[in-house]
């Protein structure tokens, strides 16, 4: 299990790590790979969620955190086919939500 929270640790701090070295090598290059890096971070969360909802079935803030990123995901493919701009607005802190939220569940029970 407590590899499941270094491997968040990690997951959470990657942008930044990313941030720090691509600004050290070339500036303005360090954002771009940054913010990029965090569709890799999303996707890692997910696998954890999946693997930490294998491991522990019965516990409802793991079978919530998955409830909201399926409605994540419905939101992004509705709003997609909308095509309202302004919808967006409330779908991204969405991710950044479900970031904090998938760290607190994990610590919370490691």
């Amino acid at each position: 299990m407590k590899y499941l929270k270094n491997i968040n640790l990690f997951t959470v701090a990657l942008p930044l790590i990313i941030l720090i070295i691509g600004e050290c090598i070339e500036r303005g290059t360090g954002i771009i790979f940054a913010l990029f890096s965090l569709i890799l971070v999303g996707i890692i969360q997910i696998i954890l969620g999946i693997i930490y909802l294998y491991l522990f079935p019965k516990d409802n803030n793991i079978k919530w955190y998955m409830c909201l990123v399926v409605i994540f995901f419905g939101l992004c493919f509705i709003f997609s086919k909308i095509d309202m701009e302004a919808s967006y607005i409330f779908i991204i802190p969405l991710p950044i939500f479900l970031c904090i939220y998938l760290s607190y569940i994990i610590h919370s029970k490691i």
